[in-house]
């Protein structure tokens, strides 16, 4: 089954995202605005990892970028706790499950949340499955166990298998927000992983599941998965129904100005231009 899944997986690794390496996969955008710190600490969550390292080959010098302490990919629980500790400046991340805000508030940090961009929340099935498009209704009855059979959803007459990622990861945060105030069905499986949670459905033709369109397009997918509309809507488009913050979040009392100065830039009409630059970096999935 390993070698199955190992032969339908559309991976790249980490390093081919890293700011400044030869052959790596990041749009070059220049701009006006520079920077050189050696000092500066940056976390990106994984669904976000290659869009900051886009951002920081376009502004940085290269002289001053030391390979995973001025940007490293991290677990969105890492990430967390490294900004409620104060051991990094700056961490890009989706918004913040309530346990993780509470610990934030907690840290008597005076942290401060400016997005700066938009992700969408795609919806994964496998390719198997004849359904294209589903209301935001339907993805919330799927989850919430009031249909069990694709039948119910214009499709094959195969029962409905519905996979989440364990609480706390990022993908899981904003999932949670679909759902608000409304019980999960107890009958959904538990993945620890994004990559796990995307398997999962490649090789269960009744799974239905759900990735930050960043990871699975650009760091993760399989051939055996395709995503949904929404409401007739792609990821791609504005009206998309499932786009959440990318926020960039930082100590407002951090004494490094430089801190302060790449947040101005990025939140710029400018920083802006080329943040959605950065975001068309190459893609695996369209």
């Amino acid at each position: 089954m390993e070698k199955q899944l190992e032969k339908t997986v559309l991976k790249i690794e980490t390093p081919r995202y890293v700011p400044f390496r030869e052959n790596n996969l990041l749009v070059k955008c220049p701009t006006t605005f520079k920077m050189a710190d050696p000092s500066l600490k940056i976390h990106a969550t994984s669904a976000f990892f290659p869009l900051f390292a886009g951002i920081l080959q376009n502004i940085f010098d290269p002289q001053c970028f030391t390979e995973r302490v001025t940007l490293d990919k991290v677990a969105t629980l890492v990430g967390f706790k490294a900004l409620a500790e104060g051991t990094i400046d700056l961490l890009c991340s989706t918004i913040p499950s309530d346990e993780q805000m509470k610990d934030l508030q907690l840290s008597n940090r005076k942290l401060e949340f400016v997005p700066f961009c938009k992700e969408p929340l795609a919806f994964l099935v496998n390719k198997a499955n004849t359904v294209e498009d589903l209301t935001v209704e339907q993805v919330k009855d799927a989850y919430q166990g009031r249909v069990s059979n694709w039948r119910e959803l214009q499709g094959p007459d195969m029962e409905v298998h519905t996979y989440q990622l364990e609480h706390g990861n990022g993908s899981q945060s904003a999932f949670e927000q679909v759902v608000r105030g409304n019980k999960i069905d107890s009958n959904h499986s538990e993945v620890h992983t994004m990559p796990g949670i995307i398997d999962k459905v490649a090789l269960d033709e009744g799974g239905l599941c759900y990735a930050y369109w960043s990871f699975y397009a650009k760091m993760y997918a399989n051939k055996c998965t395709r995503m949904l509309k929404v409401e007739g809507e792609t990821v791609s488009s504005q009206h998309y129904p499932f786009l959440f913050d990318v926020f960039l979040m930082f100590d407002r009392e951090n004494k490094n100005p430089n801190v302060a100065k790449l947040v101005d830039f990025i939140t710029s009409t400018e920083g802006r231009q080329m943040v959605a630059r950065c975001n068309e970096c190459q893609r695996q999935v369209d």
